[in-house]
């Protein structure tokens, strides 16, 4: 191999009884020393690969994104719940500083999918979440702000222009259901 790092034996043989990288993107996983690295420190990304080949050439493009994944490992895990996450990476780079500068924000999507879905409708919201960090606290303690938010696209740009109502939502969370209620 001409950059010397290859996957781990047992993660390309069936036999071995763990995960296994399906063998048509063996090559493509190699010519990327830092996600061959990724993967084997974290075995369980193979099964996330398998389900979507797109995650390779997303590496490709967000070069960061093996590391991040070293560094948040249950970042596997909501990919595999919902890979649509990796498209909202493709299409938002933004999205994976914001990992890197709150991994909280990764919890928050594994416990509650739809924000995946949110971010995917509203991409701003990543700049808002990198703008005011709290948002990500805010939205795992209390995740009907999701719902508001995709109901209420709009509710975005008010947070962006009037930053302490996030404040205001983590200290009041009934604040939220008002807004729901009364947009």
């Amino acid at each position: 191999e001409p950059n010397g790092l290859i996957l781990d034996p047992n993660l390309t043989d069936p036999t071995a009884g763990g995960p296994t990288l399906a063998p048509a993107l063996v090559d493509q996983v190699e010519q990327n020393p830092d996600l061959v690295n990724t993967i084997n420190q974290n075995p369980t990304l193979v099964n996330a690969i398998n389900q979507n080949p797109d995650f390779i050439p997303l590496c490709e493009q967000q070069p960061e994104l093996p590391e991040v994944i070293n560094e948040n490992p249950q970042i596997i895990n909501v990919i595999i719940q919902n890979p649509i996450i990796i498209n909202v990476m493709g299409d938002n780079p933004g999205l994976i500083n914001v990992i890197q500068q709150n991994p909280v924000i990764v919890n928050a999507m594994g416990e509650n999918p739809n924000l995946v879905n949110v971010i995917q409708q509203n991409p701003i919201i990543i700049n808002v979440m990198g703008e005011n960090p709290n948002l990500v606290n805010v939205i795992q303690q209390n995740p009907v702000i999701v719902n508001a938010i995709g109901d209420n696209p709009n509710l975005v740009n008010v947070i962006q222009q009037n930053p302490v109502i996030v404040n205001a939502m983590g200290e009041n969370p009934n604040l939220v259901n008002v807004i729901q209620q009364n947009p």
